[in-house]
């Protein structure tokens, strides 16, 4: 059992000093946490890279997901249209509404609604065209 001299030093009872072993004891668990501390940031720092790769692959995979979904409703909604066009009363409806085709032996016309503005314009002027235009200019520059 060691015994404390007036110095502050343990001794033991064979008159052997402990000091210099507590020391040694002190640094080498020291030495021991810094390689453990080492040994962890050398993990930390050879997983970053993975993990950061890892994460924005979730990240890419989420966007083409959304992407793929937004596709596929186009897709749906072209095939039901395709399917609207393959029917010959929508083909003649369309004909008739976009281009103004008639069936043979049908009249087809326009209803035109006169412009109550271009109409009382028109009447009232009679002057040439080029005299209008030279107005529109003149009227343009004040």
């Amino acid at each position: 059992m060691p015994t404390t001299s007036l110095s502050g030093r343990a001794v033991t009872p064979e008159g052997v000093t402990t000091e210099g072993f507590e020391r040694e004891s002190l640094s080498s668990v020291t030495g021991r946490a810094v390689i453990v501390a080492l040994v962890i940031l050398a993990l930390v720092l050879s997983l970053a890279l993975p993990v950061r790769e890892y994460l924005q692959q979730r990240d890419r995979i989420a966007d083409l997901t959304t992407r793929t979904v937004a596709t596929q409703s186009s897709i749906d909604s072209l095939t039901a249209m395709r399917g609207r066009w393959q029917d010959p009363a929508f083909i003649a409806a369309q004909g008739r509404s976009r281009l103004h085709m008639a069936f043979p032996g049908e009249m087809p016309f326009v209803v035109i609604r006169p412009d109550k503005s271009a109409a009382g314009a028109g009447a009232a002027d009679s002057s040439p065209w080029y005299s209008r235009l030279w107005r529109t200019v003149t009227r343009s520059d004040g």
